[in-house]
């Protein structure tokens, strides 16, 4: 799914904002009946454009950003116990 959000104000005033940016992410998960309650999964997140949106923030009259990875990978296996 593909998500656009933005722009984000950093200040009360609005004078002093973010601009838009999208971020896609992916989610797949498989279980089968023949493996007795395992499963595995798979998250994707990809900043295509601008990665340094999201976390935008403002100290005094500078901005500060927290950039992204521009793309993280998750996996595992769930094991019942």
């Amino acid at each position: 799914m593909q998500r656009w959000s933005g722009p984000k104000p950093l200040n009360t005033r609005r004078s002093l904002s973010t601009r838009t940016y999208s971020r896609i992410d992916v989610r797949m998960a498989y279980t089968n009946t023949n493996w007795r309650g395992f499963s595995t999964f798979l998250n994707m997140i990809i900043y295509p454009d601008r990665r340094f949106e999201e976390t935008a923030f403002l100290f005094g009259n500078s901005v500060g950003v927290s950039p992204k990875a521009p793309f993280t990978i998750q996996g595992g296996v769930f094991i019942p116990l």
